[in-house]
């Protein structure tokens, strides 16, 4: 039985050449999806029924070896190190994990009465080498504190009270190894009370006020998307209604002298920077100029320039970086008053060029999931799929087998490009595209017509980038493929022969292949270990089977003296993994 199941999944041609999505969780269905991706591990959430709490695992990408790592999590914080990753345990224990139950601690546990502020997503800011977070009592309201993440008791406090009860804190961003906050002041005591932003870090006696010397407009936040301050090599950009110079884009050093307007619409005019990010060493911001028409404008070493006087880039993070320009949404009416479609820029004036219009006349495409995948732009236009090369004649509807309501979450590695296509209401599918063939729906072995794979759920699904992660060359995604939600994995080295089982070509070796005589097992890290293993040929005929074979020094060695010149496959079962190997005699 176990040599024919082992054969109806593999065939020498699939074990070579083919690539499907193979199963990395074995923990039962994953709910309320969340991961951190580290050196040496993915560590995720899963809610599980009406349970409080969430459960904590990691992986290292295999199908066995997920560890469950706490039972009683309240917040992942996704603001990962390189090596290891915050999270909240019951409501008010900070914990710090590297994806290993023995280097998994807690480092903090919140004073009576206090509680993790979980308002906004700006709870918890990493700067420098130091993590800031937010917490909320009784007494104190909001308050920022500030931990090393050592678990010392003395490199963990309370910044403050730096604000009284009745003030609000609000959006938040890491600068210069401390933290740029908006504060909206609600002291009963003042009529008007407004709004500010402060600067502070571990070391402050009391927050700087960088806007307080500036008159407003009334209070509240300021009316543009631009509120988080965003910080470009030693300085801070931030959007506030100014009594004078209107609703402008400001520049700081983190100090109250330090921080002035750039009026960009010279006079009282608004320029309500919103829509900005940072690429190609410049800042590009999104803004009104004193024709009163969306502009943008670049921020680098060299000062200020408009590159696009009379028209506009949509600068809303959707956008695709590429070796021959940024590719992203634009839109001109100097020209033939085009709608919105295809650009490219290089933050430039003379370097900013309308690249094709894919329906044309004063109508837009509206081309949107920018991404940069096998070295090919992609993006979505008219509900349908593109591939560019970056110009108006290498730029061409990427051939499918169905008709797709949308497309989204493109990543790819080689030339091969993997997608999330949309074909019902809640009906998410895996897409590939070769560039040699059409894209095709993709699954594992046996779940190739399996309903709504990636809309599983409510109806809804997280329909972003955060659909297909890539981690160690290889591409994540949780699906149902009819045994419930579970994480799944495709890469350059994932094969349907091993579909739900590991293949780690640095942790077990077999030689010499051709062998003759004897069959040398080599296993990384397993000590003195028991293992099992058993030989199939290609019919899928069990010939050898042995149980319990102790190691030494990390290898056995196996007789072939009974097994005839060709072909064979040998399963090797490890107390952690299960691998396959295919050699010669």
């Amino acid at each position: 039985m176990r040599a024919s199941i082992f054969l109806a999944l593999l065939t020498l041609s699939n074990l070579v050449s083919a690539q499907l999505p193979r199963l990395v969780s074995d923990i039962g269905d994953i709910f309320n999806w969340e991961y951190v991706t580290l050196q040496n591990h993915i560590v995720y959430t899963t809610f599980e029924g009406s349970v409080a709490y969430s459960k904590l695992y990691s992986t290292q990408g295999n199908s066995v070896g997920n560890v469950e790592i706490s039972d009683s999590v309240t917040q992942l914080i996704t603001f990962p190190t390189n090596e290891h990753c915050f999270f909240v345990c019951k409501s008010d224990e900070l914990w710090k994990t590297d994806g290993t139950p023995s280097n998994t601690k807690m480092i903090f546990k919140l004073p009576k009465n206090f509680q993790f502020n979980r308002t906004t997503r700006f709870t918890f800011i990493p700067s420098g080498d130091y993590l800031y977070f937010q917490t909320k009592d009784s007494i104190y309201g909001e308050e920022f504190w500030v931990t090393d993440g050592s678990g010392n008791a003395n490199t963990t406090k309370m910044l403050g009270p730096y604000f009284i009860e009745t003030d609000q804190l609000g959006t938040a961003v890491a600068y210069n190894g401390g933290v740029l906050l908006w504060v909206q002041k609600n002291n009963p005591l003042i009529v008007n009370d407004t709004n500010d932003l402060y600067f502070f870090n571990k070391d402050s006696q009391k927050p700087v006020n960088l806007t307080g010397k500036f008159p407003r407009w009334g209070s509240g936040y300021p009316s543009a998307s631009l509120i988080i301050p965003l910080a470009f090599k030693t300085k801070a950009y931030f959007a506030f209604n100014h009594r004078t110079y209107g609703l402008e884009l400001f520049e700081t050093d983190g100090t109250a002298n330090g921080t002035k307007v750039i009026d960009v619409n010279s006079g009282p005019g608004n320029s309500y920077p919103n829509d900005a990010f940072i690429e190609y060493g410049k800042l590009f911001v999104c803004a009104n100029t004193a024709s009163n028409s969306r502009n943008v404008i670049t921020i680098d070493k060299d000062g200020i320039e408009n590159i696009l006087p009379f028209q506009t880039l949509n600068l809303n993070n959707d956008y695709a970086v590429t070796d021959s320009g940024i590719f992203l949404i634009g839109q001109s009416n100097t020209i033939d008053n085009r709608g919105w479609e295809l650009w490219k820029t290089d933050g430039t004036k003379a370097g900013t060029s309308f690249v094709i219009d894919l329906k044309p006349g004063t109508q837009s495409s509206n081309p949107r999931y920018f991404r940069y995948a096998a070295n090919t732009l992609v993006f979505e236009a008219n509900k349908k799929v593109y591939v560019s090369n970056g110009t108006d004649n290498g730029t061409m509807l990427m051939p499918i087998e169905d008709s797709l309501l949308s497309a989204k979450s493109f990543t790819g590695y080689d030339d091969k490009i993997f997608f999330v296509g949309k074909l019902g209401q809640n009906d998410y599918h895996l897409y590939k595209y070769d560039k040699n063939s059409k894209a095709r729906k993709i699954a594992p072995q046996g779940a190739e017509n399996a309903i709504n794979p990636l809309g599983e759920g409510n109806g809804s699904v997280d329909y972003g980038h955060r659909d297909l992660f890539t981690w160690k060359g290889e591409i994540f995604f949780t699906a149902n493929y009819g045994q419930g939600k579970k994480l799944y994995k495709i890469g350059p080295n994932t094969s349907t022969a091993i579909n739900n089982l590991v293949q780690e070509e640095s942790q077990v070796q077999v030689y010499p292949n051709p062998a003759s005589s004897i069959l040398n097992i080599q296993l990384n890290d397993m000590g003195e270990s028991e293992i099992n293993y058993a030989i199939f040929n290609l019919d899928g005929q069990l010939l050898q089977e042995y149980h319990q074979v102790k190691l030494e020094n990390n290898s056995t060695t196996i007789a072939l003296e009974n097994l005839e010149s060709g072909m064979y496959f040998i399963m090797i079962n490890t107390p952690y993994s299960k691998y396959y190997r295919r050699f010669i005699k």
